[in-house]
Order: structure tokens, then C-alpha cells, then sequence
């Protein structure tokens, strides 16, 4: 809109200048014919005044000079008459001689009189014509201002087209590259959330693998409690069968110790040794089966590898109680293994008391 404003505006200046340019010419054109239509008319006028005023001064010369000239040749015929010849011929000679070079004189005069009064109107003409002259340099003075003020006022408004049209372009040139660059800020706004809806998308299916996993090793967690409880629950009761076993073995102990004698006692000794070596036959199997019983439940208690730190601690903490309890069976059964192949009569443990 700006730029169409200022085209208008342009082309309004422009055919003002013209019209401007073309009235002053119009304006100096009829000044500059009237003033020299005028001075011409003057001259011509003056010219022909002068001519006529000439002609007329010389024909009034030679008339004047005629009527003077038979005045006085009619006077002198009068005189002749009139004196006769009482006067000598020698005076009316310089009379008649004297009065040609009187109105020769006059004449001159006259002459002089009229050639003065027409310098005198040349004069006036020259100094009219200097002034004509001198208001037609103004004019031409005030021609060549106005013409170069036009120029001015023309460069001054090719300028501002020539900045206008720089404008536009440059204009048009910042329109592509601003629509250049939002169409690739576009794309790379496009292109980066494809990629954040790929990784939201990855992130989300991660979580989801994640929570999957997570609930998987906690049924598993929960599982294996169970199973460890039942075991240890288990284990208890046999601790507790073991124990109640060695206090009744205990308790059959005490009432024939007292009763017995040297022999009982080297049938003791015999008997302790001889069951030593079934201790120690019997307690390296046990070991190994009570060990392998407890490397199988370690491999299952292993922790997977994507299980995080706070579940391998949790796994860690509530592997230890089985742990201790396997080392405790491994070590109970090593010492009431004697136990299990002697039956728990008096008979079977000591030998037969001597009676007296």
C-alpha cells in the first residue's frame, strides 16, 4: 500500500513539474513576445518618426529657405525700386550677398535644432532598449533558475523512484528469504518432532519392557519368598526334630553314664571310634549334597541383569537369611548324621551292662 501511495504521489508530482514547466515557458514566452513585439513597435514607430520628422525638417528647410530666398528678392526688387539708384551698386551687391549666407545660417540652426532633438529621442530609445534588454536578461536569469530548481526537483524525485523501486526489491528480496526460511524452519520443526514422537514412543515402549520387567522380577522375588519361606519353615521343624532327637539322646545318655563301668567306658570309647569314621564317611556326602543343594538355590537367587540396584539389594538382603541357614544345615546334619543310622535304644548306643 505504501509503495502504490508513493508511485501515485510520484507520478502527481511528475505532471505538476510538467504542467508547472510548461505554464512558465508559456508565461516568458508571451512576456519576452509582448516585451519584444513591443520594443520593435517602438523602434519601428521611432524609425518612422525620425524619417518623417527628416523629410519633413528638409522640406520645411526648403521651403523656408524658398520663401525666404523670393521675400527677399522680392524686397531687394522693392528697394531697387523704391531707391532707385541712389545707392551704389556696391552695397545692394553685399546685401544680396548676405542674405543667402543669413538664411543659410538660419537654416544650419534649424538643422542643428532638429538633429539635436532626435539624438536627444535616440537617446531615449537606447535607454529604452537597455532596459528591455535588461529586464529580458532577468527574465532569462529567472528562466534558467526556474528551469534548474525543475531539474532539481526531477533528479530529487528519480532519486526517491530510484529508492523506491530499491525499496521494493530489496522488500521482495526479504519477503523470499523470511518465506525460504520459515519453510526450512518448518521442516526442521517437522523433522524434530518426528524424532521427539520417536523417542517419546521409545521411551514409552522402554518403560512399559521396564515396568514388564519389573513386575516379572517382583512375582519372581515374591515367588522365591515363598519358596525360602517354606523351606526355612521346613528346615525349622527338622532343626526342631533334630534337636527334640538329641535331647532324648541326651537324656538316655545321663542315666547310664552313672551306671557305667571300665569296661563300659572302653566299649564307649570303642564304640565313639568306631562311629568316627562313619561320622566322617557319612559327613563329606552330606557336604556335598548340602552344598550342591545350596549352589542350586544360589543360581536361583542370582539377580538378573536388568534388575535395578534397589531390587539386587532387596534380592541380597532377604538371600542372606538362606544363606546362613544352609551353612547351619550343612553343619547340623554333619553331626547328627551318626545319629540317623543308630537307632536311639539304649541297646543299640551302649553295650550290654554286665549284670552280676
Amino acid at each position: 500500500m505504501e509503495i502504490t501511495a508513493l508511485r501515485a504521489r510520484l507520478a502527481d508530482l511528475e505532471e505538476e513539474n510538467l504542467n508547472l514547466e510548461i505554464q512558465i515557458r508559456k508565461e516568458v514566452q508571451e512576456e519576452y513576445r509582448e516585451l519584444v513585439q513591443a520594443l520593435f513597435m517602438t523602434c519601428l514607430h521611432i524609425k518612422e518618426k525620425l524619417d518623417e520628422n527628416q523629410f519633413n525638417l528638409i522640406q520645411k528647410v526648403c521651403e523656408l529657405i524658398g520663401e525666404v530666398r523670393a521675400e527677399g528678392i522680392a524686397n531687394v526688387k522693392q528697394l531697387k525700386k523704391t531707391w532707385g539708384s541712389a545707392r551704389p551698386e556696391g552695397e545692394t551687391k553685399e546685401n544680396a550677398a548676405k542674405a543667402p549666407a543669413e538664411e543659410s545660417i538660419h537654416s544650419k540652426k534649424e538643422c542643428l535644432r532638429i538633429k539635436l532633438m532626435a539624438e536627444q529621442e535616440v537617446a531615449l530609445l537606447h535607454q529604452q532598449l537597455l532596459a528591455a534588454r535588461q529586464a529580458l536578461t532577468k527574465a532569462q536569469t529567472d528562466n534558467r533558475k526556474l528551469w534548474w530548481q525543475n531539474e532539481t526537483q526531477a533528479q530529487l524525485l528519480r532519486e526517491l523512484e530510484h529508492r523506491v523501486t530499491q525499496d521494493t526489491v530489496t522488500r521482495q528480496q526479504l519477503d523470499i528469504i523470511k518465506t525460504s526460511g520459515m519453510e526450512t524452519l518448518l521442516k526442521d520443526v517437522e523433522q524434530k518432532e518426528q524424532k521427539l514422537q520417536l523417542l517419546t514412543e521409545e521411551a514409552e515402549r522402554a518403560s512399559k519392557r521396564g515396568q514388564l520387567q519389573q513386575q516379572k522380577m517382583d512375582r519372581d522375588l515374591k515367588q522365591m519368598r515363598n519358596r525360602l519361606a517354606q523351606e526355612r519353615s521346613v528346615k525349622l521343624e527338622a532343626f526342631q526334630r533334630v534337636q527334640e532327637l538329641l535331647n532324648q539322646l541326651h537324656d538316655t545318655k545321663q542315666p547310664s553314664a552313672h551306671m557305667a563301668s571300665p569296661v563300659g567306658l572302653r566299649s564307649q570309647t570303642h564304640c565313639s571310634l568306631n562311629s568316627a569314621p562313619a561320622l566322617f564317611r557319612y559327613s563329606p556326602h552330606h557336604f556335598s549334597k548340602t552344598h550342591l543343594m545350596g549352589s542350586k538355590m544360589t543360581r536361583r537367587i542370582q539377580r538378573p541383569k536388568t534388575v535395578p540396584v534397589k531390587h539386587s539389594r532387596r534380592t541380597d538382603g532377604d538371600s542372606l537369611p538362606s544363606v546362613a541357614e544352609n551353612a547351619q544345615l550343612t553343619t547340623f546334619p554333619a553331626q547328627t548324621a551318626p545319629s540317623s543310622g543308630i537307632s536311639f535304644r539304649p541297646e543299640s548306643v551302649w553295650p550290654p551292662v554286665l549284670k552280676d
